[in-house]
């Protein structure tokens, strides 16, 4: 129609309503960006941000129909796009009506919805609908497609507005149950019964934003006491803060509303009879408070000083003639934003309070709005506590155990704010459903949120604000020293700004902080603040404060190299968060934080990308590399290890570094020990050695000379493995007793005496090994490293179980996997369910050895550790054979012989075949011949071997069994070899086990016949007759 007429006549047509669509938005406090020849671009929450800002734009776009109808007499219709999201706002200076644009993808998308929009009607995005959801009546139109969105895009039709406020969406949608306030509800209810007495009260609920405040009240209003009273509510908005009597003609609305009359006359003459007493006057103040027009002379010509006294009598008189028949609630939510000529009439209206039945609630975020006076109580609100919060948390998440994590984390970014709790909990439910994973939502801020910590910030004074935002920018915990350099305030102005801040409640004093630190009072509040910034501001202020950090902490030791990567990264100085980023990894190492140095050091790979390539950053990579390699190893990341060692491996000969070379050799044989690859654990150990004997490396000899006794172990040759190990012992524990370890992680020394007390436990010399073993312990105990510790006392727990003392092996194992636990080292928590299996085994414990020896099969399985998972399930076979399951313990065993033999490891051998002969002559259809051939072999081989324990168990096993099939004198000569050796050994569990056996055997348990189709053969003669 427009490009029917010419330009003038178009300005005539259009002016009216785009005047009315101006003064709409406005009236609900949106910021008018653009004007154009036939509509406007409006914003609502920039650049002033507000709460509830998408409930404004909805409400402004329902009034705009209405306001652009009566303006064109209902020849123009609009259509409305609204969209909720991120933009970038600027000042523009060269258009003098308008202040400010607006710039983004958001602002694009509202364009396109405006254009979607059938004339005369509003559609809002589904962000914007997620704000509003419950305070509007809406139409789904589903996904459309708009062009500039990468993916469809969910809108509705706004229909309606039903509630003036979020809070009032709220309550329509659902409440979580009322938790954590029953003590607050409680005072409550007793202030209102003491009005209902006849003493009126006062009483102020006060708290920040969110903390419950709207909630207290409606729990009070909803218990059935209430329903006797007269309740009349009215509150107000910061937009609404210059609106004379806004807030107490909104009461008087209310209180026509509830007796259904649209006239204050008639409401009056039928509803408050009495009242008429005053005459005209007081319906003339009552409709000025009202604002509505006054047609009485009288109140015409008096001075506005005069309406204004008469107004404050006015309303008393009302107040006083509802409670003359009922008893009156009075609730005033926001009392901080109620304009000063409602709150003149209500100060009023408390100073003649006496003996009537009125109680008056309000609410306010500040103890200087809640009041003062005999008949005033305040009740101040604080966070929920850790179960309340985690209550709220369940009755919207429910309780998966998998979201444990997340709620955590949700209870403590929140500080226990009830709302916070709630918008998280549901954006979590809404985004993770969709497309993502918990943990990821559960760090971000729901717009909700955004909204109202947002509109605090902004009512703060530009400086206040700038403050506010360079202390988000150092973190949710800042010293002022730093803020005070970063800033360039002099000390008496930074106090004054930071009192009026902790006066906001947006900071406060740290806990436990002596040097004037201060945190933020919410993680919440630091993240809207930081995100107020433009990012190239935001980079400006980290690059400063890796300066200022750098320059306050010259001690290398005090450093905080984890704050100075993190503000390295997010001011791009690619090369110093390389080196934070690499040094905050190696500290979190020495602490045993080994997840954390992991994410530590990946990082200082994904960052040095960005670092130019010269050969600084090669050898920078390698050594970060080689770092790597001691958190992978903790956390069992095999997969992982054998690609970055590969890697280190070309880095160092790419720099011909023979040093780190070395060192690399070291990583990549311990790494292969596991999975059988022993010629390649010894030539790389060697190589390893060989360079550094040149350069005089200790630690790396050693390391290597570890290594090899290892391979050894390994491969059954535990004398050559006991030889390897004695030469350095005098030279590590006293030259390099808390030396770094150069081939697993942790302190060399109690890691290498560990496993030369192992090795010397094989074979049978334990006053040796628990002397090794007990040392390592001593020196873990004094390097406190969870790595050390975890480690001596499983090898030393160990040693004992070969003993066969179960009471002090458990307790050194059980010390030992709580550490491990504690500090999530995956690599060692195999060994643990082996060692403890067996000992549950031995203990006759079988459902718990069977629970244990499974999870370490399991365990040995994903890692792909071919040497633990043969040692496993050699365990879970006795354990099953102790279950009455020689079915699957010779299954079991078969498999760990396959193990052994595939891989050569030698020293698992003999036990994997004593097993299987035990499992085999337990069948119910025993094949003898083949049992004893099989003990038989595993005595062999373990005499070869030199194991001296396990050519005892082979004794036992093999008279036990010859016992059973009534070969009597047989049997007596192995279990007295077998007992002869338990007792040189000290061996306390086996040797009464043998003891036992013999009793039985002279006791007659068995059958003193031999069966005809039975006939015992071995070709190990030793001790059989």
């Amino acid at each position: 129609m427009i490009a029917e007429i010419d330009p003038e006549q178009a300005l005539q047509f259009l002016e009216p309503a785009i005047k009315a669509m101006v003064e709409v938005i406005r009236q609900f406090d949106g910021t008018i960006t653009r004007v154009l020849g036939d509509g406007v671009m409006a914003l609502f929450g920039a650049p002033k941000a507000r709460e509830e800002h998408a409930l404004a734009a909805c409400n402004a776009a329902v009034a705009m129909h209405s306001a652009v109808a009566a303006a064109s007499r209902g020849r123009v219709q609009i259509r409305v796009g609204i969209n909720t999201g991120v933009v970038l706002v600027r000042s523009v200076g060269f258009d003098m009506s308008l202040d400010y644009d607006a710039i983004g993808m958001s602002v694009h998308m509202a364009a396109r919805m405006e254009q979607f929009a059938p004339p005369g009607s509003t559609i809002i995005s589904d962000s914007t609908y997620r704000e509003v959801e419950g305070c509007v009546k809406t139409e789904p139109l589903g996904r459309q497609t708009f062009k500039g969105a990468p993916s469809p895009v969910v809108v509705h039709q706004l229909i309606s507005v039903i509630t003036e406020t979020r809070w009032e969406g709220r309550v329509a949608r659902h409440l979580t149950p009322f938790t954590g306030r029953e003590r607050e509800l409680a005072r409550l209810q007793a202030v209102v019964n003491a009005a209902n007495a006849g003493a009126s009260k006062i009483v102020t609920v006060v708290g920040e934003p969110g903390i419950g405040k709207s909630r207290l009240l409606h729990e009070l209003l909803q218990a059935s006491d209430m329903s006797a009273w007269t309740t009349l509510r009215t509150g107000s908005a910061a937009n609404q803060l210059n609106s004379e009597y806004f807030a107490v003609g909104k009461l008087l609305r209310e209180w026509m509303a509830q007796g259904g009359d649209q006239d204050l006359a008639s409401a009056l003459r039928h509803r408050l009879p009495d009242l008429n007493h005053n005459g005209a006057s007081t319906f003339a103040a009552l409709s000025y408070l009202l604002g509505s027009t006054v047609a009485d002379e009288d109140w015409l010509n008096l001075e506005p000083r005069t309406k204004r006294r008469r107004a404050v009598e006015a309303f008393r008189y009302f107040v006083s003639a509802i409670e003359s028949t009922r008893p009156l609630a009075i609730v005033i939510e926001d009392l901080h934003w109620i304009d000063d000529a409602s709150r003149e009439i209500l100060e009023d209206l408390a100073s003649h309070l006496g003996t009537g039945r009125i109680c008056i609630i309000g609410t306010t975020r500040n103890e200087e709005g809640a009041g003062t006076g005999p008949q005033h109580q305040r009740i101040v609100l604080e966070p929920l506590d850790t179960n309340a919060a985690h209550a709220v948390l369940s009755a919207l998440l429910g309780n998966d155990p998998s979201l444990d994590t997340a709620k955590k984390e949700l209870v403590r970014r929140s500080a226990g704010t009830p709302l916070f709790l709630e918008e998280m909990a549901r954006f979590l439910l809404e985004t993770e459903a969709s497309s993502g994973t918990v943990e990821d939502y559960a760090q971000q801020v729901p717009p909700t949120i955004n909204g109202v910590i947002a509109s605090r910030i902004d009512r703060l004074s530009r400086a206040d604000k700038s403050l506010l935002q360079i202390a988000s920018v150092i973190g949710n915990e800042f010293s002022l020293d730093l803020l005070a350099s970063l800033a360039r305030l002099a000390e008496q102005e930074l106090q004054a700004r930071i009192d009026t801040l902790r006066g906001s409640d947006f900071v406060r004093d740290a806990p436990g902080q002596a040097d004037g630190a201060l945190t933020f009072k919410h993680a919440l509040i630091q993240e809207v603040a930081y995100e107020t910034l433009l990012r190239t501001e935001r980079e400006k202020l980290h690059s400063k404060i890796v300066v200022e950090l750098e320059k306050m902490n010259r001690d290398p030791m005090s450093t905080p190299v984890e704050a100075l990567a993190h503000h390295a990264i997010r001011g791009k100085l690619w090369k110093q968060a390389v080196t934070y980023l690499h040094r905050a990894g190696q500290k979190a190492l020495d602490q045993s934080a080994h997840a954390t140095a992991l994410r530590h050091f990946r990082k200082a790979l994904a960052v040095a990308s960005e670092l130019p390539d010269e050969p600084d950053k090669l050898t920078q990579l390698l050594d970060i590399r080689l770092s790597l390699r001691s958190a992978l190893v903790v956390t069992g990341n095999l997969s992982e290890l054998h690609d970055n060692l590969q890697t280190a491996e070309q880095l160092a000969h790419s720099l011909n570094d023979r040093p780190r070379l070395a060192h690399v050799y070291l990583s990549q044989a311990i790494a292969l020990v596991n999975q059988g690859a022993m010629d390649q654990v010894l030539r790389s150990s060697q190589q390893a050695y060989e360079i550094a004997s040149k350069t005089h490396d200790m630690p790396v000899m050693i390391g290597a000379q570890f290594n090899m006794a290892l391979a050894h172990f390994t491969l059954g040759n535990l004398k050559k493995s006991v030889e390897l190990f004695a030469p350095f012992v005098e030279t590590l524990t006293r030259d390099f007793r808390y030396e770094w370890s150069p081939v697993t992680t942790g302190t060399l020394s109690p890691i290498y005496l560990s496993m030369f007390g192992s090795s010397e436990a094989q074979l049978g010399e334990f006053g040796s090994a628990l002397a090794h073993t007990t040392q390592a312990c001593q020196i873990a105990e004094e390097t406190r490293r969870a790595y050390d510790l975890a480690f001596a006392y499983r090898y030393h727990g160990f040693v004992h179980l070969k003993r066969g003392d179960c009471v002090a092996s458990l307790a050194s194992l059980r010390r030992g996997f709580q550490i491990c636990r504690d500090y999530e080292l995956n690599s060692l928590a195999g060994f643990f369910y082996r060692d403890m299996g067996e000992v549950a085994t031995l203990d006759g414990n079988v459902a718990e050895a069977l629970t244990l020896l499974n999870q370490a099969v399991q365990l040995a399985r994903r890692n792909n550790n071919a040497f633990s998972n043969a040692w496993s399930t050699i365990n879970l076979g006795w354990a099953c054979l102790a279950n009455e399951s020689s079915a699957e313990a010779i299954q079991f065993a078969r498999e760990a012989l396959d193990l052994a033999r595939t891989y050569r490891f030698k020293a698992l051998e003999p036990g994997a075949l004593r097993l299987l002969g035990a499992a085999v002559g337990l069948q119910d259809a025993a094949d003898t011949e083949v049992a004893l051939e099989c003990l038989a072999e595993a005595a062999q081989l373990a005499e070869k071997l030199e194991l001296a324990p396990e050519i005892a168990h082979c004794h036992l096993s093999w008279g036990e069994m010859l016992a059973r099939i009534g070969y009597v004198v047989e049997a007596r000569g192995h279990i007295a070899q077998a007992l002869v050796s338990y007792a040189s050994h000290e061996m306390p569990y086996w040797k009464q086990r043998a003891d036992r056996a013999l009793l039985e055997i002279n006791g007659d348990r068995f059958p003193l016949s031999c069966p005809a189709t039975s006939r015992p053969t071995s070709r190990f003669h030793r001790g059989s007759g």
